[in-house]
């Protein structure tokens, strides 16, 4: 479980990857589906950094 409040959007992404990814376990290797399931919680507290708040378009 992740807590985005507060947290530059960056940052939270790569936390999210590598939890998925399964870096973070002992027997990791990059050839198995070794991830975790990922919860964030508080999303809206997200910081974004620069202007992406008003000029990232999302399709």
């Amino acid at each position: 479980m992740i807590d985005a409040n507060d947290q530059v959007l960056g940052k939270v992404a790569t936390q999210i990857a590598i939890k998925l990814m399964g870096k973070e376990k002992v027997g990791y290797a990059p050839n198995l589906a070794t991830g975790d399931f990922v919860v964030v919680i508080n999303s809206k507290g997200v910081k974004l950094t620069g202007n992406k708040d008003t000029q990232k378009k999302v399709f």
